[in-house]
């Protein structure tokens, strides 16, 4: 009896809740992104087909889900491929011979870099993004390492971590996560996804691209958690033991 009583009574407060103000109140959840950590100053994200323009299969303009500015690429000869390939059901930018690219269209100060890629080849200083048309970035040192010990690397002084681990060796048969950060940020700094170095004809990157996230300054080891999590787990990675 006390118990239906107690229901009656609850029941009763909410109608009277309903007359007073029309609604019961609605609480609102926010989806994380990668726009919730600030700081964000590009975010490509080339599993969603509906942020490309293309010629064919290939890239023409990318769509910066952090809105400072699209990514593209005007030299028909040289633009990546948007040709269905996939990592974990999702569509990739894929780049090969001798060396496709694009870059940003505004610069930007940058401190932290994830990139979800897949390489398929090795190639001697084989550059995945960097500062367009500088000797800068994030560069292969051989087959199953990439560079960071010269002061042309991105992470030189900083630090380079592969699927949430500090290590600068990757999985040569699977797709991985790169994190890296600078020393000190860099700014007036023109991304270059690719080859971004066409000056050294031979260090082209040949692989898959997925998603590529930069930050302005270094976020902190709960946001860095967050977005490797994000990232590994939409693309299929695994953590390293």
């Amino acid at each position: 009896m006390k118990r239906t009583t107690s229901i009656l009574i609850a029941l009763l407060l909410a109608c009277c809740a309903w007359a007073q103000f029309g609604a019961l109140p609605v609480v609102q959840v926010q989806r994380w992104t990668p726009l919730s950590v600030s700081g964000c100053v590009f975010w490509l994200d080339p599993s969603d087909a509906s942020l490309l323009t293309l010629n064919g299969t290939n890239i023409v303009d990318i769509v910066d889900k952090s809105g400072t500015g699209n990514w593209g690429q005007t030299n028909a000869s040289v633009r990546p491929f948007y040709d269905g390939t996939l990592i974990n059901g999702l569509k990739v930018i894929r780049t090969a011979a001798p060396g496709e690219f694009i870059f940003s269209s505004t610069l930007s100060t940058v401190s932290d870099v994830f990139i979800v890629t897949r390489t398929t080849k090795h190639t001697s200083l084989g550059g995945v993004w960097g500062w367009q048309g500088h000797d800068i970035g994030i560069r292969l040192k051989s087959s199953g390492f990439w560079q960071d010990a010269n002061n042309k690397d991105f992470a030189f002084g900083g630090s380079l971590r592969i699927n949430g681990v500090q290590t600068n060796g990757y999985p040569t048969a699977s797709a991985y996560l790169i994190t890296a950060r600078s020393a000190t940020p860099k700014t007036s700094f023109q991304s270059g996804l690719g080859f971004y170095m066409p000056a050294y004809s031979g260090r082209y990157y040949v692989g898959l691209i997925g998603e590529v996230i930069g930050y302005s300054g270094p976020v902190s080891d709960g946001d860095r958690a967050k977005i490797e999590s994000y990232l590994m787990t939409k693309w299929g990675i695994s953590w390293t033991p």
